[in-house]
């Protein structure tokens, strides 16, 4: 640090990063041609997980949910996110608990994708996504960038059964 506690770059070198329990700092120290310093800087550093929710959806009538599909960026080997959603009919999803009336449900794995149809008949009137982002690296984080969710009327008309 130079007088008045600002920081002068342009004699840094041989920075440490060291783990304080869950907090890291740096210690640096340079030199000026006349002196030696040495100071701790504390890190900014990302969390190893997170999620983003989006908010709930009402499409107005019961719809089928066809495919979720996102676009991300993975700096590192370690980062991922994991995409799920729920669905409900249910309009007092907010007077109770909603794990227990609409559980979220994964989102399979594409392999790269990261678009996703749907197994099997998703109906519903209220829709919601979460993204869960995870990071094995304390200096990198995913980013998500958007989030779409197709989706359609569903058939109308009789069933009819054959044996």
């Amino acid at each position: 640090m130079i007088p008045g506690g600002t920081w002068d770059d342009m004699y840094v070198g041989y920075p440490h990063l060291l783990q304080d329990g869950a907090d890291y700092v740096m210690l640096y120290c340079g030199h000026d041609g006349g002196k030696w310093q040495m100071g701790i800087a504390d890190t900014a550093l990302y969390p190893s997980c997170g999620t983003l929710a989006s908010q709930i959806r009402d499409f107005g009538d019961r719809q089928v949910i066809r495919r979720i599909s996102w676009s991300e960026s993975l700096p590192c080997a370690g980062c991922d996110v994991a995409m799920e959603y729920r669905t409900t009919d249910d309009p007092t999803y907010r007077q109770c608990t909603p794990e227990t009336i609409w559980p979220w449900v994964a989102v399979p794995d594409a392999g790269g994708d990261n678009s996703e149809w749907i197994t099997g008949p998703v109906l519903g009137r209220y829709v919601q996504w979460r993204a869960t982002l995870t990071s094995t690296n304390a200096f990198e984080s995913p980013q998500l960038q958007d989030v779409t969710v197709q989706h359609s009327d569903p058939p109308r008309g009789t069933l009819v059964m054959v044996r």
